[in-house]
């Protein structure tokens, strides 16, 4: 009897138990994924990759098409593609994008689009004609009051709602404001876009304090502005200062000296609670106040900016010599302020990565990673800061379910890294592969990526970037 048993069994394993066959264009073998949500590595899976998506996550071997492209991710790490969450995309991608896929950035999030171009890129995109990453943008920024900026200034209810309402036609996907919004203004473009259910995220204006955005449900706002403002136990002698003429760097530095924890906590602990974002763009801040630091202004990165771009980033000597004070309590507030991101991270409160390019010295792609580490010197823990340029734009955008993952049925925007990132958030910038919505870009195409760049540097033309605007 054990031996028609025995046969029965095999019978069944040869011919019940099909092996399943895997249709895929590559599979990147024993690889390393990073988990981002949970700040692990994941060792030794098998990625099958099909079209645009993650098809398979495996272990066993199984049975492939004959046509893969195999890629061996022996000792190598693969993570969720990187989102910019703060850029100025629009202006400058014709020497940009190359840049921004080269060191891993497969979306933006654009703060001053134009909406014919944005949908253009997207369109060319779509059709195969232009590799570029994933936007999410605004239209044209909203401001009130009177401004040099070629903004849209709007000052009553009516104003507000027929810019909304057109931005909405034209395509945006939120609202931009700026800093000169009167109160009144401020609450009734926030509860008209709160009904229109479109968000809207930029500065905190001079008339607005973080709780009260917080309470109009501001989706995110940028730069840390009036932080330490509403973090300090006498706004009002700060502001008394800072309206005196030559008084800049004491302004700067009473901020710090008079910065109270218990505010501070109290901010802290509401922002966890609230749907409202931080993008702290540290690295903007650094390099604003360092222009008078030959470090940054002789960066061997100029190389992939365009000429004219590098005459809008330069600062004539006679200004430098004169902020030369200010830049120095600018470069203590600015330590200060990342010093602080350890505890935001710890206490919940969700933060973005994002850069402001190209802003004077924010190179775009590079100042990404410049970010991510600033982040860290800052006290955030590898993961929390990695986390900030992949799952938590996902979840910001409302796209988790596609995006910020290593997953199975998500968009195979992936970055395959030579170095673990968990260990040291420096190796994402040791970028082997890139996949942009499952097409494969090698070392070597991203090599020539750079190269292209380079060479587009050397012409005279600025990307589109005229004035500093962040």
């Amino acid at each position: 009897m054990w031996y028609y048993k025995l046969v029965f069994l095999i019978v069944l394993l040869t011919f019940g138990c099909k092996q399943e066959n895997l249709t895929a264009d590559y599979v990147i073998k024993n690889v390393n994924i990073v988990d981002v949500e949970k700040g692990i590595i994941i060792a030794n899976k098998n990625i099958a990759i099909a079209a645009d998506t993650i098809k398979r996550i495996y272990d066993s071997n199984l049975s492939i098409n004959d046509f893969v492209k195999i890629i061996d991710g022996s000792g190598k790490y693969i993570m969720p593609g990187l989102w910019d969450m703060h850029t100025h995309y629009q202006s400058s991608y014709r020497y940009s994008t190359d840049l921004l896929l080269a060191n891993g950035i497969t979306g933006v999030r654009e703060m001053w689009g134009k909406m014919d171009t944005i949908n253009n890129i997207r369109e060319q995109s779509r059709l195969g004609h232009l590799l570029a990453p994933d936007i999410y943008s605004s239209g044209q920024i909203i401001n009130g009051g009177k401004g040099w900026l070629p903004f849209k200034v709007v000052e009553n209810k009516d104003e507000i709602l027929n810019e909304i309402e057109k931005q909405i036609e034209e395509g945006v996907d939120f609202i931009k404001i700026y800093n000169r919004f009167t109160k009144e203004a401020y609450i009734a473009l926030s509860d008209i876009c709160n009904e229109l259910n479109i968000p809207f995220s930029g500065h905190l204006p001079n008339s607005m304090n973080y709780w009260e955005a917080i309470e109009a449900n501001q989706h995110s706002i940028e730069h840390q502005m009036r932080f330490l403002i509403n973090c300090s136990s006498n706004p009002a002698e700060y502001e008394k200062i800072r309206m005196e003429e030559g008084k800049e760097a004491e302004a700067l530095n009473f901020l710090v000296e008079h910065f109270d924890e218990k505010l501070f906590d109290s901010l802290t602990t509401s922002l966890s609670k609230s749907n409202t974002w931080l993008c702290p763009t540290n690295i903007y801040w650094e390099n604003f106040y360092n222009r008078d630091n030959p470090e940054f202004i002789h960066n061997k990165m100029l190389e992939y900016i365009p000429k004219n771009t590098q005459l809008f980033w330069g600062t004539p000597k006679e200004i430098l010599e004169e902020k030369k004070n200010e830049f120095a309590a600018g470069r203590s507030k600015t330590k200060f302020q990342i010093s602080l991101m350890k505890d935001l991270a710890d206490a919940g409160v969700k933060i973005l990565a994002g850069t402001d390019f190209p802003n004077p010295y924010c190179y775009p792609g590079f100042s990404l990673h410049d970010e991510l580490q600033l982040m860290v010197e800052g006290g955030m823990t590898p993961a929390q800061s990695l986390k900030t340029a992949t799952l938590n734009p996902a979840i910001f955008l409302k796209k988790e379910n596609e995006l910020g993952k290593v997953n199975e049925g998500y968009i195979a925007s992936l970055v395959l890294l030579d170095a673990n990132p968990l260990e040291d958030i420096r190796n994402t910038t040791k970028i082997n592969t890139v996949f942009l919505r499952g097409n494969y870009l090698n070392r070597s195409r991203l090599d020539n990526m750079l190269f292209k760049a380079k060479d587009y540097s050397k012409v005279s033309f600025n990307g589109g970037a005229k004035t500093t605007i962040n």
